[in-house]
């Protein structure tokens, strides 16, 4: 019965992109907007301000994301405040 739980549980799980700050900072840095995305927009939605100053900044200049301002100054703020 245990095997049978534990083996449900291992299926219903969903596999986490396990998002890196120094990769996405040096794919930033590189100008890698689109690896820079990947790795910094989950970090940026859980809360990592280095990681919204970088996204806010891609979606301000249009690099990596259409540029948005309403979007820049949602996560320039969010990273200010933290």
């Amino acid at each position: 019965m245990n095997r049978i739980i534990l083996l449900l549980f291992a299926l219903c799980t969903p596999v986490l992109h396990a998002a890196d700050l120094n990769k996405g900072t040096q794919a930033f840095d590189s100008g890698d907007y689109n690896t820079a995305r990947y790795e910094l927009e989950p970090l940026a939605d859980a809360g990592d301000p280095q990681a919204q100053v970088r996204v806010g900044v891609m979606h301000a200049t249009g690099n990596g994301y259409r540029q948005d301002y309403v979007q820049a100054y949602k996560w320039l703020t969010l990273s200010a405040r933290a």
